[in-house]
């Protein structure tokens, strides 16, 4: 490659960056100019293209961070975002590791290393991950312990919080049963003596806050890969939508999990979480006795 080629690919590479939002700062282009300025003598002394290129790279990455160094480098770096449905993903993970949900610890940490080892050719390439949950009213006597376990979850480096609430459900099933109790003639409350028809509680605004987060990200050109774990129909026009950003998204889940099959059509690429996968990012606790098991707390429930 003659000494006009090479110039005119830099120049390019320069025009390329200055044309990729967000747009850069006044003080981050005089950093810029100045080093094309230097980079092209460099190069017209007789410096290799490559070492030119590489050089800007480590510039622009000190000042304007890696999304811009990644134009310099002449190497397209896909950044991976993570979008989890965390009451999905619990209740899917419950069959293949072989335990009710109300047995699952949550380890915030092998999710981030999940995600980290999905551009195995660059674990940098993982920018952070989005952790989606329902929270109790503050009035709520569960309040305060759980305050204390999303703080905890907060606290791991990658993982950023986004909380919905928790909406008190009365199974369906439950209606049937009191009906053939009483079509039985049976006495409901000595059956509720052995047996309590508690009430679900169901995730409400996760959605919404999944929803804002994978668009408004992809239009910032936050990320080139979205990782979603969920399975809601309601998030397949959100796909669409990052994906006509230019965005790839991938939908993650275990096997055998309810994903709605819009999901699946619309996704680049459906990835199972194997039951190794699954047991980095859970622990199980010890199986609980009956009496416990009644009157463990209610079951949270992905939204409908």
């Amino acid at each position: 490659m003659d000494k006009q080629t090479e110039l005119l690919r830099l120049g390019a590479t320069l025009r390329q960056v200055r044309e990729q939002p967000p747009r850069i700062s006044d003080l981050e282009a005089g950093v810029a100019r100045s080093s094309e300025s230097r980079m092209v003598k460099a190069l017209a002394n007789g410096a290799d293209m490559s070492y030119v290129l590489s050089t800007l790279a480590s510039l622009w990455e000190a000042h304007s961070g890696a999304i811009g160094a990644r134009f310099f480098s002449g190497v397209a770096v896909e950044r991976v975002v993570g979008f989890i449905d965390f009451g999905f993903l619990k209740k899917a993970a419950g069959r293949p590791l072989e335990a009710s949900p109300q047995r699952l610890k949550p380890k915030p940490e092998g999710v981030v290393e999940w995600l980290r080892g999905f551009q195995p050719a660059d674990p940098n390439a993982f920018l952070r991950a989005y952790w989606y949950d329902g929270a109790y009213d503050p009035r709520h006597p569960r309040h305060n312990a759980q305050r204390k376990y999303f703080d905890t979850i907060a606290a791991v480096p990658g993982i950023q919080l986004r909380l919905g609430h928790l909406q008190e459900l009365k199974p369906k099933w439950q209606y049937a049963v009191q009906q053939a109790l009483k079509s039985a003639g049976l006495d409901r409350a000595k059956f509720e003596e052995h047996f309590q028809f508690r009430p679900e509680l169901g995730q409400k605004g996760v959605d919404t806050r999944i929803t804002l987060d994978l668009v408004r990200l992809a239009q910032r050109h936050a990320y080139d890969v979205g990782v979603l774990i969920a399975g809601d129909r309601d998030l397949a026009e959100p796909i669409r939508l990052a994906q006509d950003e230019g965005r790839r998204i991938v939908v993650a889940a275990p096997e055998k999990a309810s994903i709605a099959v819009e999901l699946k059509q619309l996704a680049d690429q459906v990835v199972e979480l194997t039951p190794t996968d699954l047991a980095s990012m859970f622990d199980v606790t010890p199986a609980t006795t009956s009496v416990s098991a009644q009157t463990a707390p209610a079951t949270i429930t992905p939204e409908p």
